[in-house]
């Protein structure tokens, strides 16, 4: 981010003799209105977040404007006087260009909305509902959003809303971010993970200063901040330098500590005021209790905030392929496979019967967890890990409900 004394030199007036050049992004459109603008130079590109149903990636890249954003490009030039748009590219190009950007609902995730629809109505086909839409989300899209909401709990196995599922929906919030704040209550490390929760819907609070020498300081800076949290994560030095902040605002040191470690100050206001917000709907939901005392006792623990930031990530669903035959396996190997709670387990043992595989603690299992992480344990740990899981799942949604629970007893 540029600092907001980089930014504001747009509206100055050059000397006498001199020609101010400024170079935007496409926030110029709309957003911000330079009067002493005389020619704009439309280069007819614009960065632009999408979502690639078929690799399940999201990815920042350069596409062409619509007609209207070059519209409104055009319309920059001579806003308070006579000027002149150059247009940087053919007038084939310019006829070929879409009327309008592609909506939101087709270029990116829809977890959210597919929640939201189960939340209308638990008993309807999310892919249905969607295919009626005006721009109806290719099927792998929607697809994918259900696989992810399945991962989390928030759906069943048949798509169907789960219990944990509709305290989701309750969240202004990702589901993915909304489950990592019901274990963040579980072990009590509430405060660090509002901040995660906000700061991943918010921009970056650190600046990008001009000029070299600064940029040097700018990242030795943000080092000190993240050796707090062992210096390995950016989101725990998200978590880090807000936390500071918060201490010097509370000493009336806001000004001296954003300059030294060039940290936007609107900005963490703004993650200050999100994070009220946040912790305003957990505790109207009943999720929490308006004072809660003791929901961050282990918010400086770096293993339960590590653990509380993994409970985050939703990994990808893999890419279905078609199956193929193996005609070079052993004969004598036979194998037994399961898949429970997201752990998908492969027992083989030569010489012995496939279902004698997991009875035996001993035997060694390779376990795949949630598609992506591979070990290999012996059945025991495998069983006591499977049963963890069930466990915390099940205390997550305890929790979850328990404020909820107490507070219809007080009513």
């Amino acid at each position: 981010m540029i600092p907001s004394v980089e930014q504001k030199k747009v509206f100055k007036r050059p000397p006498p003799g001199t020609r101010k050049i400024i170079l935007s992004t496409n926030i110029a459109e709309t957003a911000v209105t330079i009067d002493d603008v005389i020619y704009v130079i439309d280069s007819g590109r614009m960065k632009e977040k999408s979502y690639d149903p078929y690799n399940n990636v999201s990815t920042l890249h350069s596409a062409w404007v619509s007609k209207a954003s070059a519209k409104q490009r055009e319309g920059r030039a001579g806003r308070c006087q006579p000027g002149i748009c150059y247009h940087l590219y053919s007038k084939t190009r310019a006829a070929s260009l879409p009327d309008f950007q592609v909506p939101e609902i087709r270029r990116m995730p829809i977890e959210e909305l597919c929640l939201q629809v189960k939340l209308i109505d638990p008993y309807c086909s999310i892919v249905e509902f969607l295919q009626k839409t005006l721009d109806p989300p290719v099927y792998e899209t929607i697809r994918n959003a259900i696989i992810v909401l399945q991962d989390v709990g928030a759906l069943t196995h048949d798509s169907m809303l789960t219990e944990l599922g509709e305290k989701l929906g309750a969240l202004p919030v990702h589901p993915s971010t909304g489950k990592m704040l019901f274990f963040a209550i579980l072990m009590n490390c509430l405060d660090p993970a509002l901040t995660l929760a906000c700061a991943a819907d918010y921009r970056d609070p650190f600046l990008l200063p001009m000029a070299p020498d600064e940029r040097k300081r700018a990242a030795a800076a943000k080092a000190e901040l993240a050796s707090l949290y062992g210096g390995h994560s950016d989101q725990l030095t998200v978590v880090a330098a807000f936390e500071c902040w918060k201490g010097a605002k509370d000493k009336g040191q806001e000004s001296q500590f954003c300059s030294r470690y060039f940290i936007s100050s609107s900005t963490m206001n703004m993650l200050l005021s999100m994070r009220k917000q946040l912790r305003n709907e957990l505790v109207q939901n009943g999720f929490i209790s308006d004072d809660a005392p003791n929901c961050s006792l282990n918010a400086r623990d770096p293993g339960i905030l590590h653990a509380v930031l993994m409970a985050e990530m939703v990994v990808a669903p893999a890419h279905d392929e078609e199956d193929e035959d193996d005609d070079e396996s052993d004969g004598d190997e036979e194998e037994s496979e399961s898949e429970e709670d997201g752990m998908e387990m492969n027992a083989s043992s030569a010489g012995q019967q496939a279902e004698r595989i997991m009875s035996s603690p001993d035997n060694n299992v390779s376990v795949v967890v949630d598609r992506w992480l591979t070990f290999e344990s012996t059945a025991l740990d495998v069983a006591q890990i499977y049963c963890l899981r069930e466990r915390l799942s099940a205390a997550i949604l305890f929790k979850a409900s328990s404020w909820i629970n107490y507070v219809l007893l007080l009513k």
